[in-house]
């Protein structure tokens, strides 16, 4: 289980850089090259996803997807700003 811990760190890694990285070709008029980067981040995350499926596998007690994709992001304090949420 380790492993994956380790191996879903590096992913989460390789793909905020490989996402970033696309973003910034793509932006500056190499869409081309920025296309090709995410059709090569789509097999990244191919990859990933299979390994998650055999981490459930080999581990259903610790397995969980925050190995391979971390937490979700909080928005509260985002929707804050655009929605009145009620206290209850």
């Amino acid at each position: 289980m380790d492993e994956y811990k380790e191996i879903g760190m590096d992913f989460k890694i390789l793909n905020d850089f490989m996402t970033h990285l696309t973003v910034k070709v793509g932006k500056y008029g190499k869409l081309k090259y920025g296309d090709k980067l995410s059709k090569e981040l789509d097999t990244i995350n191919q990859i990933r996803s299979d390994l998650e499926e055999k981490m459930f596998k080999e581990y259903p007690k610790d397995a969980n997807t925050k190995v391979f994709y971390g937490e979700g992001p909080d928005i509260t304090n985002l929707l804050e700003e655009y929605y009145e949420i009620p206290n209850e």
